[in-house]
C-alpha cells in the first residue's frame, strides 16, 4: 500500500509543482510546524488502532491455544490488527495531500492555500483505488490485506479523518508556533 501513500503522491507533486522562490529563513521551523503534528498524532492514533485490534485478538487466541508462541500469534491473531494499521496509515497518507497542498481555505492551516483542485481529485481517485482493492479478493491478496467487515473500513477511514481534523486544530490554534518560533511567520497565519 506504500504505492498509494508514497509512490503516487510523489509523482503527482512532481507533475503539479509550481516554480517559485523557496523561503530560506526558518525552513526547518516551517517544516517542523507541518511535520510534528501530523507525525505525532498519526503515531498516537495508529497505536490506538493497532491495540484495539491486537489486544482482543491476542486474548482470544491465547484462550483457545494456551501454549501458543509468538510466531503463532503473528500468523493467526495479528493479521487483522496489521490490516487495520496498514489501512489507517494508507488513509492518512492520502488525506495528508489535502493538508500539504490545500485546494481551499477549508483544508489550509499547515501550508499555504494553492487553490489547485487536482490534488483533491487525486485524493478521491486514491480513495476509490483503495476501495477497489478492498472490494476485490485478488486485490486484498496482492496487497496482503485481511478482510474486515465493511463497517470497520468506514470506521478506520473516519478515524483517519479525525486525525486530519486534529492536525488542523493544532495549526489553527497555533499550539506549536510559540515553541517553534513561527508565531510571526506569514505562512503560519494562513
Amino acid at each position: 500500500m506504500s504505492f498509494v501513500g508514497a509512490g503516487v503522491p510523489a509523482v503527482v507533486f512532481a507533475a503539479l509543482a509550481v516554480p517559485g522562490p523557496v523561503p530560506k529563513v526558518n525552513l526547518f521551523r516551517r517544516l517542523a510546524r507541518f511535520v510534528l503534528p501530523t507525525g505525532v498524532l498519526m503515531t498516537l492514533m495508529a497505536t490506538v488502532v493497532y491495540l484495539v485490534y491486537a489486544l482482543p485478538a491476542k486474548a482470544d487466541y491465547l484462550a483457545a491455544h494456551p501454549g501458543a508462541a509468538g510466531g503463532a500469534l503473528l500468523l493467526f491473531a495479528y493479521p487483522r490488527a496489521q490490516t487495520a494499521l496498514t489501512l489507517f496509515a494508507c488513509f492518512t497518507a492520502i488525506l495528508v495531500l489535502l493538508l500539504a497542498v490545500p485546494p481551499s481555505p477549508r483544508w489550509g492551516g499547515g501550508a499555504p492555500v494553492r487553490g489547485d483542485w487536482r490534488i483533491a481529485g487525486t485524493v478521491v481517485l486514491l480513495l476509490l483505488f483503495v476501495a477497489g482493492v478492498l472490494a476485490v479478493p485478488l486485490g486484498r491478496t496482492l496487497f496482503e490485506i485481511t478482510p474486515l467487515p465493511w463497517w470497520q473500513y468506514g470506521l478506520i477511514l473516519t478515524w483517519s479523518y479525525l486525525w486530519l481534523l486534529l492536525c488542523q486544530w493544532v495549526w489553527h490554534g497555533r499550539l506549536l508556533d510559540r515553541w517553534l518560533g513561527t508565531e510571526r511567520d506569514p505562512l503560519a497565519r494562513r
